[in-house]
Formats: structure tokens, C-alpha cells, sequence
């Protein structure tokens, strides 16, 4: 079974209904012995990623989260809840992805296209392998800058930015999640399979 950490209801119940609709099965908590009885977790979007942040440390969740050795999918700005330190004021993240995560000088609102690096490591899953196409619909103004886990780049303002990551159990997708997709339903689906 896939926990969706609740962290934000409408990105939540967005994920939810993805799911629902690939008869896969998930539950919605924030519930430390829910999560750790599942047997995925998904980090969905979130519209605040301070307020999200907040929410998990009050549920004591930072330290169970670093601690499960279980594949762990972060969506978006939780990809970046993911990541060591985040945005200008340095906000220390769970940790469970090798990189910072920084201001961009040109927000991401639209389709983008991304590449696949070259020098991937054989034996790691990635979501987006076989996948249809590389334009894929980013909405945010912070990223990650490219490390020797990201495996798709976008490239913006000079810039490399992760667009998706894989490190043993733990992904992340930089792109929006959006329900009426079919390549988005793919990437939940695909991750439901891991």
C-alpha cells in the first residue's frame, strides 16, 4: 500500500484520485504508524512549502521520513521538502535528497522540455525512462540545482535543474502532477510498481 502524506489537501486528494483511478491502493495520513506500515510513500505538492514543512515537524515526521528505507516519491515542491536546505533562508529540509534547493530567476509556469542524462547509472529505476515524451509542465520558482543524481535536466537561465532524481529508494519529479494528463498518471502508476 502508497501513504500520501497529507501535507496538503488539495494536492493530496489530486494524487488520491490518480490513484483511485489506476485501482492502486493508498491511504491519505500523517500518521506515523500509517506510514510506517506502508509499504511506499508519496510527498505530494504543496501551494506552502514553509507551512509544509511546519506540519511535518510538528508530527514529528522529519525524523521518522529520514530514518524508512522504503521508495519515497517527492512531487514538486515536495521533491524539494525532500532536499537538504531550501530557498534563501536556508530552511533545513528532510535530507533524503543530496542538494539545496535555490531561488530561480525566472519562475517556471508552462510545459518545458527536459533531457535525459547520458551518464545514468544501469542498475537505478527512473520514472521517466520509456516514457512518451520529454515536455512535461513545471510550476514553481525554486529548484534543484543538477547533482550526480538527477537523471532529467531542464535547462533555464544557464542553469541545470533537476527535473527528476533517483538515489536508490528515494524520487523526485520537479514537474506538476495534473489529473486530466495521461503521461502524469504514468509516472504515479510506474512508481506504484517500483
Amino acid at each position: 500500500m502508497i501513504c500520501i502524506i497529507n501535507i496538503d489537501n488539495e494536492f493530496s486528494n489530486q494524487i488520491s484520485s490518480i490513484l483511485t483511478n489506476n485501482l492502486i491502493e493508498h491511504v491519505l495520513s500523517t500518521d506515523e504508524h500509517t506510514i510506517l506500515s506502508c509499504e511506499k510513500l508519496i510527498i505530494t505538492d504543496t501551494h506552502n512549502i514553509s507551512k509544509s514543512l511546519r506540519k511535518l515537524k510538528l508530527m514529528n515526521l522529519l525524523s521518522v521520513l529520514r530514518l524508512l528505507n522504503k521508495p519515497i516519491l517527492g512531487i514538486n515542491q515536495g521533491m524539494l521538502l525532500m532536499c537538504n536546505k531550501i530557498g534563501e533562508g536556508h530552511q533545513r529540509g528532510l535530507g533524503l535528497i543530496n542538494g539545496d534547493v535555490i531561488k530561480l530567476s525566472t519562475p517556471l509556469n508552462g510545459f518545458y522540455s527536459t533531457r535525459i542524462k547520458e551518464n545514468k547509472v544501469n542498475n537505478e529505476k527512473f520514472l521517466l525512462d520509456n516514457h512518451s515524451s520529454n515536455q512535461y509542465y513545471f510550476n514553481t520558482n525554486m529548484g534543484v540545482v543538477e547533482n550526480q543524481y538527477s537523471y532529467s535536466i531542464l535547462e533555464i537561465d544557464n542553469l541545470s535543474i533537476t527535473a527528476a532524481y533517483s538515489n536508490n529508494n528515494i524520487f523526485g519529479i520537479q514537474m506538476s502532477i495534473r489529473t486530466d494528463e495521461e503521461s502524469d498518471n504514468e509516472l504515479l502508476v510506474k512508481f506504484a510498481r517500483i
